[in-house]
C-alpha cells in the first residue's frame, strides 16, 4: 500500500498530507456505481479518484460501462472556499445519539472552473479525522 501512495505522490510531483475511503453524498452527477473513491489532500487541492474497473464478464463479452473507467476530480486550493463539518450542526441531539446516526457527512465548498458556486458533499469512511485537518488547512491557505 505505501508502495501505492508514493508512486502517487511521484506521479504528482508533490506530497500527500491525508487520504482515505470517500464516499460521495451530493454535489456531482454520478451513476450508482460511481459513489466510492479514494481521497487525497496535497498542498495545492484535493483529489477524488475511482480506479478504472474491469470484470472478467464485461472483458469476454468486450463490453464495458462507465464503471469500468477510471473517474478522477480535482478542487484546487484556489478554489476551496470553505469546509463545513456537518456532524458539528447536530448539535441538538445528544452525543449517544449522534453514535448511532450516520454521519453526515463534509461539505465542501468551491467555485469551478466557470467561477460558479458549487457544493460537493462527501463522508470519509476512514480517516476522518485527519482529512478533515488537512482540508481546513488547505481552505485557509495552512498547507
Amino acid at each position: 500500500m505505501d508502495e501505492f501512495w508514493s508512486e502517487l505522490e511521484r506521479e504528482l510531483g508533490e506530497s500527500i498530507e491525508a487520504f482515505g475511503l470517500a464516499e460521495h453524498l451530493s454535489g456531482w452527477d454520478l451513476p450508482e456505481a460511481g459513489r466510492w473513491f479514494i481521497a487525497f489532500v496535497t498542498r495545492s487541492g484535493v483529489y477524488f479518484r475511482r480506479p478504472a474497473r474491469s470484470t472478467w464478464v464485461g472483458a469476454m463479452l468486450n463490453r464495458s460501462s462507465p464503471a469500468d473507467k477510471e473517474v478522477a476530480y480535482h478542487i484546487s486550493g484556489e478554489q476551496l472556499e470553505t469546509v463545513e463539518d456537518l456532524a458539528l450542526q447536530s448539535s441538538q441531539f445528544s452525543r449517544l445519539r449522534r453514535w448511532f446516526k450516520a454521519d453526515p457527512g463534509i461539505q465542501l465548498r468551491y467555485r469551478d472552473e466557470h467561477g460558479a458556486a458549487q457544493d460537493l458533499v462527501v463522508r470519509f469512511e476512514t480517516n476522518r479525522a485527519a482529512l478533515l485537518e488537512a482540508l481546513w488547512r488547505l481552505s485557509s491557505g495552512a498547507l
